[in-house]
């Protein structure tokens, strides 16, 4: 964990490698648990120092000491602009609450622009249920999902509300 300073307030910031079992072998994000709210503009600026994909931004939204909490905002910035939604660095934000301030629960919720996110402490790791929203179905040209790897699949949908191209995976 490394801190970094804001005028007066040290704010513990982390950097997690998602999807990955050793340190920089996975997606990297930054995870900054903020003790109080900051304007947008602060936080697109700690994003923009960072330079990763995603720097998420957690804040407890009870009135518990944070161990004790299992409800938090989340927001998520790219070093440009603020995303609707981001999974590996949703994952990091689980894997800090869970694993280095050990959250009393087993099961967080964040608040977040795209809506509830839960996320599941299980033997296995963290399991994330993120909602869905409408699909649009949505033809991708087999060579693209052959780049990417993916060779088992449902289908594919487009979802209006986050923007994004959805691929649901047998596994």
């Amino acid at each position: 964990m490394e801190k970094i300073r804001i005028s007066k307030e040290v704010l513990p910031l982390y950097l997690v490698d998602a999807f990955a079992e050793e340190p920089s072998k996975g997606n990297p994000a930054a995870v900054c648990l903020l003790e109080s709210l900051y304007p947008t503009d602060v936080l697109q600026t700690i994003a923009a120092e960072m330079n990763l994909s995603e720097t998420a931004f957690l804040h407890n939204l009870e009135k518990k000491c944070l161990r004790e909490s299992k409800l938090f905002s989340l927001r998520w910035f790219t070093p440009k602009v603020e995303m609707p939604l981001c999974g590996h660095a949703t994952l990091a934000s689980a894997a800090v609450l869970f694993y280095d301030v050990a959250v009393s629960t087993n099961e967080i919720v964040f608040e977040t622009i795209s809506g509830r996110l839960s996320a599941k402490k299980e033997e296995k790791g963290v399991i994330l249920d993120f909602p869905v929203g409408d699909l649009a179905p949505f033809n991708l040209e087999p060579e693209l999902l052959k780049a990417m790897g993916v060779t088992d699949y449902k289908d594919v949908g487009y979802c209006r509300k986050t923007g994004n191209l959805l691929i649901s995976l047998h596994d």
